[in-house]
């Protein structure tokens, strides 16, 4: 991770222990509002901005996806560059590396790229064993659900099954997709929602401490806080 040499950030004021910017001081701290504690890192720096991404966009909610390949194949595999990204309609952004070293990224890039279709589900700390055992690099030929022993439903209008142990499952359809870097982002169309009673009520109001959700922060996993409101 290199900081940006001094000569490239704002001269500013000279304090005990760095250059900052002018300005007042910080209330909460003290400190100068230039913060002479922070350091700068310049977006060619390419490893430590990937770093600083997976450590500051925390935490993620973790994309359970089951697709299926041509000869019937079941993939399953978690990504966590997931969120929503409409709610009329609704859809979800899934990010996935094409030409990632693990297969099983390559299998779930390969089977939305000819078949289209895929089930998104949720993850508790009841199937969190089970999610990271997912992400292992496997062969093609063989399915992490038929590997792991986990249970399957069929789906109502997309090919991929739905793991039954599973507490909500989306059956979704790609909308479109896009190539802005390294990971290919497809925006996926949610047509069916399966959820647990235990988690929902008949308007589909979720309870999250049923829920129980497993993010991800990091390398690590995580449980969601203490929730709490504001005004």
């Amino acid at each position: 991770m290199t900081p940006v040499p001094p000569e490239q950030t704002d001269p500013g004021r000279t304090v005990p222990g760095g250059t900052v910017s002018g300005g007042s001081a910080d209330t909460r701290t003290g400190l100068p509002a230039g913060r002479p504690d922070m350091r700068t890192f310049d977006a060619a720096d390419v490893e430590a901005t990937r770093r600083l991404m997976y450590g500051l966009v925390v935490p993620r909610p973790i994309a359970w996806v089951t697709t299926v390949d041509a000869a019937g194949t079941v993939n399953l595999a978690p990504f966590s560059f997931f969120t929503v990204v409409s709610t009329r309609p609704a859809m979800m952004g899934l990010a996935i590396t094409p030409d990632h070293t693990s297969e099983v990224h390559k299998d779930t890039w390969r089977n939305l790229d000819t078949g289209g279709e895929l089930v998104i589900h949720s993850v508790s700390e009841a199937n969190a064993a089970a999610m990271h055992a997912s992400s292992r690099p496997l062969p093609r030929e063989r399915s992490e659900v038929r590997e792991l022993g986990l249970a399957t439903a069929p789906s109502d209008l997309v090919a991929p099954p739905r793991l039954v142990d599973a507490d909500s499952a989306l059956e979704c359809r790609v909308e479109t997709r896009l190539r802005p870097g390294q990971e290919e982002f497809f925006v996926v169309r949610v047509l069916r929602a399966h959820v647990s009673g235990a988690l929902s009520d008949e308007v589909g109001h979720i309870d999250i401490a049923a829920l129980d959700p497993v993010a991800r922060v990091g390398r690590h996993y995580a449980h969601l806080a203490e929730q709490y409101r504001l005004g």
